[in-house]
């Protein structure tokens, strides 16, 4: 069994433990250390990292920063797993590798982050809902925060964007992300602009916070 640092103690780190692993995580690495213990394993700072790891495992929003900060510390980047995009495909990528250290479920998110996949074949009665995977594989290209990637389960057709906000009157849109014309777009004053359906804006991710 392979000896996993983990680089990272917030959200996606939780949810990379909670989706589950097939190597024995020795510990975590917070980038500047601000706690000693992360889920009874010893945290270390991203100057003290211990050398008996087989492989760190970064989940971490910030990958595109570790990345330069590694090169910077002289770390070895074939033995980085990059969970989230950055701007290329970096680190270890041998797939027999990350079949061995990852959960069946995190490997098929890794392939579907960095689109490894093939698309799934679509059932005839989807075949006119094509644009939606056009407009997704453009929101995909133009995203760069990992919080905001296209899942499998976050993703729906939605003509207007103040149908989403109507829906969810009694919570607080809390912040969104949409392709519009080459770029990506948030905190609009005027979620109506999305209505036009003609429009190149059509893809988004909406996140709500209860009041």
């Amino acid at each position: 069994m392979k000896k996993l640092l983990v680089w990272g103690t917030g959200d996606l780190a939780e949810q990379f433990i909670d989706s589950g692993c097939q190597g024995d995580i020795i510990g975590f690495v917070e980038t500047v250390k601000s706690k000693d213990v992360f889920m009874k394993k010893p945290v270390y700072g991203s100057r003290e990292i211990p050398e008996e790891y087989d492989y760190i495992v970064i989940a971490n929003s910030y990958g595109t920063e570790i990345y330069s900060l590694c090169i910077k510390l002289d770390i070895d980047i074939s033995k980085l797993i990059f969970l989230y995009r950055i701007q290329s495909r970096v680190g270890c990528t041998d797939a027999a590798v990350l079949k061995e250290v990852l959960s069946e479920k995190s490997y098929d998110d890794y392939c579907i982050r960095f689109r490894l996949k093939p698309k799934p074949k679509q059932h005839p009665r989807e075949q006119g809902d094509e644009f939606v995977y056009e407009d997704a594989e453009k929101y995909r290209k133009l995203n760069t925060r990992p919080t905001f990637e296209i899942q499998e389960n976050n993703a729906h057709r939605i003509f207007y964007a103040s149908t989403i906000v109507e829906c969810f009157s009694d919570m607080i849109l809390e912040e969104f992300s949409v392709s519009a014309d080459g770029v990506l777009e948030s905190h609009v004053e005027d979620i109506h602009k999305y209505d036009d359906d003609e429009s190149d804006y059509r893809f988004g991710l909406f996140y709500f916070v209860k009041k």
